[in-house]
């Protein structure tokens, strides 16, 4: 399971120019085809996969929703299911290695994370896009046949973004920036 953002820019976006604006603040805009995706924009909009990375997982993106959402395994749901102590122990160990894992790999992908305002606001100030959507998802399978629905769209003003904003973000949620 990891994240991906995906970026929407208005057909009459110039595209050239948007991708030389997403290279020069750390982004790599390649085009993103999901079909149960695209029934969610626009049938003029054009969908990016915002990184080059494997994925997007430790994104800035969402991160004070992921970060306050429970950690700790109820355990005694899995007494009750029988399980013994021995067995509850290995799953806690495992269940730790694998938050290690994510935690190094999340580390690794902020190193390189596109600087996400100043992406906003140099596609906008540039001319190159009048709006540019952020689209974070969890994906489970394959990110070109995982059925995304959007559950939600909200309209941002540019001006009032702050990186508390972007942290803020829910998944499944298209956030539309002008």
């Amino acid at each position: 399971m990891c994240h991906f953002v995906t970026v929407v820019l208005p057909a009459a976006s110039v595209l050239e120019r948007s991708l030389e604006i997403a290279a020069a603040h750390g982004a790599a805009f390649s085009p993103h085809r999901n079909p149960s995706m695209m029934k969610c924009f626009d049938r003029e909009a054009q969908p990016f996969r915002a990184t080059a990375r494997h994925c997007d997982c430790g994104t800035v993106l969402g991160r004070r929703r992921r970060d306050s959402g429970p950690r700790t395994a109820d355990e005694s749901k899995l007494r009750r299911k029988g399980w013994s102590e021995a067995k509850i122990a290995r799953w806690r160990e495992q269940r730790h290695s694998a938050d290690e894992n994510r935690a190094a790999r999340a580390h690794r992908n902020a190193e390189s994370e596109p600087d996400w305002l100043g992406l906003l606001r140099g596609l906008r100030a540039s001319g190159a896009a009048s709006t540019i959507g952020l689209l974070l998802h969890l994906y489970s399978g394959d990110i070109y046949t995982e059925v995304v629905a959007v559950h939600d769209k909200r309209n941002i003003d540019l001006r009032l973004a702050t990186l508390e904003t972007l942290e803020g973000m829910e998944e499944d949620v298209l956030y539309t920036f002008a």
